[in-house]
């Protein structure tokens, strides 16, 4: 789908939505770091991962559960150095390095893919959810060593991986990508 907007006029557009969506992600960071106690540790970088167990070796929690809205949505700040769900997660600095290495590698490609089809004046509303939340992250990774994750999601004995706003923003942007893929097809 290509759009009649001027070349400029999209651009702009384009770069406002972007930085409001890492804006977001770093203020509700930033928030959760502030108000759920765990600003001092997290601010300064969070190093000592002494505190990860075999159970769950991809994080180092800083903050109490914070129950918000009932007993289904809680807030928990959460060191996370692995991927999602904490996959590939590293106590040690090389797999830390590593994972945060590739992680850069496919930002950069997905943001060569979205320059290309922008340029070409294609939609790229989708891939800039994906680039906004992996660029997030990524900054998150670089100043505190591991991605802040804050958001519960729980029912009953069930409980799904906390996660942030970038997160949602990720998984949002790849199931438009999804349903363009379908459409087209």
């Amino acid at each position: 789908m290509k759009y009649s907007l001027s070349l400029w006029v999209r651009g702009f557009f384009s770069i406002i939505f972007f930085f409001l969506i890492v804006t977001l992600d770093r203020v509700t960071k930033v928030a959760a770091l502030i108000f759920l106690g765990g600003a001092a540790e997290g601010m300064s970088g969070a190093t000592d991962w002494s505190a990860c167990t075999a159970g769950a070796p991809c994080c180092l929690s800083v903050g109490g559960a914070e129950s918000v809205f009932g007993p289904c949505i809680s807030f928990d700040v959460v060191f996370n150095r692995g991927v999602s769900w904490g996959l590939f997660a590293s106590d040690g600095m090389l797999g830390f390095v590593l994972v945060a290495i590739l992680i850069g590698a496919i930002t950069g490609i997905l943001a060569y893919y979205t320059y290309t089809r922008w340029h070409a004046g294609m939609s790229v509303w989708a891939e800039l959810l994906i680039l906004a939340g992996s660029v997030s992250n990524l900054i998150d990774r670089v100043l505190y060593h591991g991605v802040i994750d804050f958001i519960r999601l729980s029912w009953g004995s069930f409980a799904w991986p906390i996660f942030n706003i970038a997160d949602c923003c990720i998984v949002l942007g790849v199931f438009f990508v999804f349903i363009k893929k379908l459409k087209d097809n």
